[in-house]
């Protein structure tokens, strides 16, 4: 088996099992925020739909962070180097 379709099964089934993961805690979540302290059912559930969705928020900060180190090597390549002038 080619290693990168290796590699591509095994982060399909794990990316499969975080998000099962994740939707087997999003039924208890506003038992757990109540419990922590939120005590108003409408801040219960806006807590909670805070916490579920910054799962999804998450990855766009990432993004923001890791896009710039990833583009620098293209755009060395694309600079021309400068020739230094001699003058005679």
């Amino acid at each position: 088996m080619i290693i990168w379709r290796r590699n591509l099964y095994v982060l399909f089934g794990l990316q499969m099992l975080s998000m099962v993961g994740f939707s087997m805690v999003f039924p208890f979540l506003p038992l757990y925020v109540n419990e922590i302290g939120v005590k108003t059912w409408g801040s219960v559930e806006f807590w909670s739909g805070m916490v579920f969705s910054a799962q999804a928020i998450t990855p766009y900060a990432m993004i923001a962070i890791h896009l710039p180190s990833t583009l620098m090597p293209q755009v060395r390549q694309q600079v021309p180097p400068q020739v230094p002038q001699t003058s005679n």
